[in-house]
Formats: structure tokens, sequence, C-alpha cells
């Protein structure tokens, strides 16, 4: 027997006559198999704690038998492969390519676009899955949900939390987070105040080298729905008070790691913020990690319990990428992933980069999906 229903979007199909090369009949079978030509929700097993909260947000339902949306879903449900095997009741249809994003950015830290113009750019790059990894906060969480509400994309809670190894700013990527968690809500509101007072104090920095820009302007850069301010938004400002052309150039002459008035974000130390992350049922990524770091941080931080590594980006090479795959490998981690880091239409369309669903089975499985 069938497990159940393989449903087919025909809208993205080239004909909805024919589908891998099959006739596809309205009340007909496909192999013995069941075919209902409507688009569902893709189903997602709640094994993290934080997937079930974000899913209520959504107004959806989890049971033992995954997600349900309440509504039914326009567009496609889920891609399927090219490999359909037949063979009676163990015959199934090979569900396994999903184009994914698990690194961006909006207005709630320092991206330039809200978290539903996120999800509205995140449909028409014909991404499946994407996380909203704001710095430090969930507060646009919501209202991404909302605005996938009748879209066939799913959204993982997600944030990207800001710790200090020494001197050294480590970013720990928490994944399928419960967005109620008490401590996460918590680590918002200091992480709010903190990383103010740090752009303040850098703000004085670049004036004792003459370069004159008010934090207000900072401020007005962000908009009033930021929950948590960046150095994004101080390059911003400097472009805006003429000191430099481009975002990226702030951060080569004024603001960058190695710059006088550059300030590391001080809240937590990596394995504080990995049992942060544990602790509100989500899996924890090193993002973007240095490779000048890696082989000297890695095996410390896999003694903190970090689960993984972020190794598909849009600028690493092949040989980085082969490189932090089998550093991972080597510190006993499965778990990869990967995002392009977007924050705004400067860097590029979203989907114009995306991660194959079969780069990260590691990570998928650990989610539930």
């Amino acid at each position: 027997m069938w497990p159940g229903v393989i449903r087919l979007d025909l809208a993205r199909v080239p004909s909805p006559t024919s589908l891998l090369g099959l006739e596809v009949f309205s009340g007909l079978s496909l192999l013995g198999m069941p075919v209902a030509c409507a688009p569902v929700a893709r189903p997602v097993a709640p094994s993290f704690p934080g997937l079930g909260a974000a899913a209520k947000l959504l107004g959806t339902q989890i049971g033992r038998e995954g997600v349900s949306r309440t509504a039914p879903v326009p567009g496609h449900s889920l891609r399927t492969s090219t490999s359909v095997s037949s063979g009676g009741d163990n015959a199934h249809a090979k569900v396994d390519l999903m184009n994914l994003d698990l690194h961006i950015h909006s207005t709630a830290s320092d991206g330039a676009v809200s978290p539903a113009e996120v999800v509205k750019r995140a449909v028409q790059g014909r991404l499946d899955v994407i996380a909203l990894t704001d710095h430090d906060t969930m507060a646009g969480l919501e209202l991404a949900m909302e605005a996938a509400r009748g879209e066939a994309i799913e959204i993982i809670p997600a944030l990207e939390v800001s710790t200090t190894w020494d001197t050294t700013e480590l970013h720990i990527l928490g994944y399928f987070v419960d967005p109620s968690d008490p401590a996460l809500r918590a680590h918002d509101g200091v992480a709010g105040e903190r990383r103010a007072q740090r752009l303040e104090a850098m703000v004085g920095r670049l004036s004792d080298q003459g370069v004159d820009v008010s934090f207000d302007s900072v401020v007005a850069q962000a908009g009033e729905d930021t929950a948590s301010l960046g150095r994004p938004h101080l390059a911003r400002a400097l472009q805006e008070a003429g000191y430099v052309q481009t975002v990226p150039e702030a951060f080569d002459r004024f603001i960058g790691n190695d710059h006088a008035a550059y300030i590391p974000t001080q809240l937590l130390d990596p394995e504080a913020a990995i049992q942060m992350i544990h602790g509100a049922g989500g899996i924890a990524i090193w993002a973007h990690p240095p490779m000048y770091l890696l082989a000297e941080l890695l095996p410390d931080l896999v003694r903190m319990d970090l689960d993984g590594i972020e190794v598909y980006r849009p600028r690493n090479s092949p040989a980085r990428v082969m490189e932090l795959e089998g550093a991972a490998a080597a510190a006993g981690l499965q778990v990869l992933s990967g995002g392009s880091d977007w924050h705004s239409p400067d860097d590029g369309e979203l989907g114009d980069f995306v991660v194959d669903s079969r780069q990260i089975g590691a990570f998928l499985e650990r989610g539930g999906m």
C-alpha cells in the first residue's frame, strides 16, 4: 500500500498532462499511487520545540504526522527529483531536492528590507526553505511567518548570536529554536542595549579620528523597526555623510575588524551561546568560520557541544568548501549548513545563491525536515 498521496502542483511543471515522462490524469493513479492535483504544505516533523512554537505563529498544527497548514497553500509543495521508483507495496516517489538559504537578515537587525519583504523576495527567488537569522534577536520572526501565510515556503526559526572568544568576535547560528524560550527573550533585550552602546562607542572613536557622524544618524539608518543595531547601520550613516561611496568601503576604511574604531560585541562567550541555543531546543552552528581560526578553535567549540559549521557560502571556493567539510569530518561533526548571509539587494537577489538539500542532509534530519 502507498503511505499517502503525492500532491502535485501542475502550475510548476511544463504540462498538466506530463510529469517525469508519465501521464497524469485526474482520478487516475501514478504507478499505482493516488495522485491529487492540488498544492499542500511540506510536512516537517516536530523534532524541536522551536518549530512547534513557530508553527503556532503561522497557524499550523503539528502532530506526530508532521505539519499541516490550516489553509491551502498556492504554489509548489515540494520539489521531486527525476527518480521515481515502482515496486508494489514499497514503491515511492523520491523527494530529495529543496533549495534553501539558511542565513538571511532583515530590518529586525542590520538588514535593509523588512521581514515581510524578505519572504516576498525569497518566494520570488523560488526558495523552498529560509532561515531569518537576525543578530541577537528574533523580533522579525512573527512578521516573516505572517508574510509566509499562504505561500509555498517554510521558515526555520533562527538567530545569529554574537559571542566573544578572547578579543575575537565569533557568531553562533541557532536553528529550530523556540522563539518563546525565556533565555532567548532575555538575551534579545540585553543584546539590544549592548549593541546600541557598542555603536555609540564606535561613533566616539570615529570622532577622535576626525570622522564626524552622529549616533542619531546611525539610529535613523536602522529605522524604528530595528531591534538590534549593527555595523551596517553605521556604514550607511558614513555613506550618507559622504565619507564613503559604498557600505563595503566603510568597512574597508573605517569600521572593519582591523580598524581602530572597531569594538567587538561583548555579550556571551561561545559556550554560553551554545548552551542557550540548546536550552531553546535548537542546534548550534559556527557561522562563517574564519579559516585562520578553524584549526585552533574548532576542537574547543566541539568540546562545548557545537553541533556543526557553516560551509556553503557564495564566496567560498570549491577548495575552501572541501577544507571546511574535511575539518568538520575530522572533528566528528556531521551537521553542515550554508546560506548567502544576505543583507540587502546590494548582495544580489534571494535565490541567486541556494543550498541544495542534499548538501545538508544531517542538518535537515536534526531539524525533523
